[in-house]
């Protein structure tokens, strides 16, 4: 989806996409500022460019199909989005920092891939549960502005260690 594609179509609802779609890319600002309220995205998508969904301000849920190929998740991409929880597939080897940056109403957000960045959650002080399934390393920086919340929970798995450098 070409840069801008959709950017502040405000009756824009969703997008549906075939399950054999072949789309490769949702391009820089694609849905920027857009009334898009859900998505899923195809399987087939490898890169979600720099603030491709920022300042959805209805979208609440974002999916990823069974064998997601996405690769690539590009600053801001979510950023300022109304996204209340996501799971990020383990295919995943890049999330550049601020990808999810002041999303208010993140409840909670599961990184099934090793991959973090720093500030990738930054403002968003409503999260209640950050997962890490598969981490065998935590990303310290992650956390910057969780410092004093009492209320997020943060799960990893058995044996994983909390670092300053990935």
């Amino acid at each position: 989806i070409k840069t801008f594609a959709f950017d502040s179509c405000r009756h824009l609802k969703s997008v549906e996409f075939d399950v054999d779609s072949n789309l490769k890319l949702i391009d820089e600002s694609a849905f920027s500022n857009s009334s898009i309220e859900i998505n899923s995205i195809p399987s087939s998508v490898e890169r979600i460019d720099e603030s491709a969904f920022s300042y959805c301000t209805r979208l609440k849920s974002v999916t990823f199909m069974e064998n997601s190929r996405l690769s690539s998740i590009k600053k801001y991409a979510f950023a300022y989005s109304a996204l209340r929880s996501i799971s990020i597939p383990a295919s995943v080897y890049e999330i550049i920092e601020c990808a999810f940056f002041n999303c208010k109403n993140f409840k909670s957000i599961e990184f099934l891939t090793n991959k973090q960045s720093k500030y990738s959650i930054n403002g968003c002080e409503n999260l209640i549960l950050i997962s890490f399934p598969n981490a065998d390393k935590i990303y310290k920086k992650m956390f910057i502005g969780f410092e004093n919340s009492d209320n997020c929970k943060i799960f990893v798995k058995p044996g994983a260690k909390f670092t300053e450098f990935l």
